[in-house]
């Protein structure tokens, strides 16, 4: 499992695929760590889930678009980086899923090993 903070949400990347955050009412100048009841992202209306792509999920937040709205990409053991707009707000972020992460038109892919 990896865990990523982020503006006050903790991913959590589990090996089956599935990604949930929770919310943290902690900084990080307090010792004491608050966490929401997780909740499973969704992209699209459906729960997000890289398993396709044989788990391993790997989460980073990043405006990929250039809109000032933090997206997800979401990196798999396959080398590929599956990409989430953030539709709505950094706040309350509401992804659609839009594809494998490309450059100039070819999918781009890492290999693990």
């Amino acid at each position: 499992m990896r865990l990523i903070l982020h503006v006050g949400l903790l991913f959590l990347a589990a090996m089956s695929g599935h990604l949930n955050a929770q919310k943290s009412s902690s900084s990080l100048t307090t010792a004491k760590v608050i966490l929401a009841k997780p909740i499973r992202l969704k992209a699209d209306g459906k729960l997000i889930d890289s398993a396709a792509f044989r788990s391993h999920s790997g989460p980073a937040i990043y405006d990929i678009n250039h809109d000032g709205l933090d997206d997800l990409v979401v990196g798999n053991y396959k080398g590929h980086f599956q990409v989430y707009l953030n539709i709505k707000s950094n706040k309350e972020p509401e992804y659609k899923g839009a594809g494998l992460l490309k450059a100039k038109g070819k999918v781009i892919k890492l290999n693990n090993w």
